[in-house]
């Protein structure tokens, strides 16, 4: 027998599935409240009720990375009335397949929304909070915009200019406790060097960082989920994701650690800077070799 939910508002009737069959909220049919149907697992409950200003959800694959950080983004939105968001991604495309479509077919009721003007990419909730859907590919299309939170989606395919500058957004008055949320997988660019290393808190990590910290920010915190910790996830997925990988790859992208740079062009580049110094006169052939993806990889 299935289990039975009662309505917890009028507390006399059995909550039914919405006409539609919406999985993101059950209806109760006297009294017509909803009640949301998501039911976090450990390590996501864990983030959900973590305080700190910005939290990075990095996980594996698998890890319902941009799950949790969807959920939390809708509860920001429905427990501050009239504020002002932003949901973003490296690009749009990205954007529409990740945190949009999530939010649109398994977190947000449709009762909840409002109207989704398309042509802004803008969501309004019944209540007042905006959604903008933007890209993340120039900070200057962010400078006049007053947020009580945002999310970024993968963000370790976004640039540090533009975690930058939407930590200077957040100034909307609607806002109780200001948020920014970020989710993505391990990397070793400034999600690493200018996140992690500062988090005043690091949950779930297989590495003690201590030894590698920066100046701690006490608004930072970093929550670290392994691909196994989703129950939700077929038998075979871990295994079938592992096998014929190195075993860096399974450690960054199935145990979510920071600590491996296997597969890197230059995985030991700092160690290889030198201290200036003046050229031997005698030096007749000098060359410059120079890879794109150490931009990223210093950001």
């Amino acid at each position: 027998m299935g289990k039975v939910n009662i309505c917890r508002s009028c507390n006399s009737a059995e909550l039914e599935e919405p006409k539609g069959g919406h999985p993101a909220y059950l209806v109760c049919p006297s009294c017509q409240a909803m009640q949301l149907t998501y039911e976090p697992m450990p390590h996501q409950d864990v983030f959900h009720a973590d305080p700190h200003k910005y939290r990075m959800f990095a996980g594996g694959y698998g890890s319902a990375k941009t799950r949790t950080a969807t959920q939390e983004s809708l509860m920001l939105a429905l427990e501050n009335p009239g504020t002002t968001a932003v949901m973003t991604a490296q690009t749009l495309p990205q954007l529409r397949e990740t945190s949009f479509k999530t939010f649109f077919t398994d977190v947000c009721p449709p009762p909840l929304i409002k109207e989704h003007h398309k042509m802004e990419n803008k969501t309004t909730l019944i209540n007042g909070t905006e959604l903008l859907w933007r890209p993340a590919d120039d900070p200057g299309k962010l400078r006049s915009l007053n947020l009580g939170f945002w999310h970024i989606e993968e963000a370790s395919e976004v640039a540090f200019t533009i975690f930058d500058q939407l930590k200077t957004r957040l100034r909307c008055s609607r806002m109780k406790k200001h948020r920014g949320i970020l989710s993505t997988n391990p990397d070793l660019n400034w999600i690493k060097t200018e996140f992690l290393l500062r988090s005043h808190s690091i949950v779930g990590a297989m590495q003690d960082y201590t030894l590698q910290m920066a100046e701690i920010d006490p608004d930072y915190a970093t929550h670290i989920a392994a691909t196994h910790l989703n129950k939700y996830l077929p038998p075979d997925f871990y295994e079938g994701l592992a096998r014929n990988k190195p075993d860096w790859w399974i450690n960054r992208f199935l145990h979510g650690s920071f600590e491996n740079a296997e597969g890197l062009v230059y995985p030991k580049f700092g160690n290889a800077v030198i201290e200036p110094f003046e050229l031997p006169k005698h030096w007749l052939i000098r060359r410059v070799g120079l890879d794109h993806g150490l931009t990223q990889w210093l950001m």
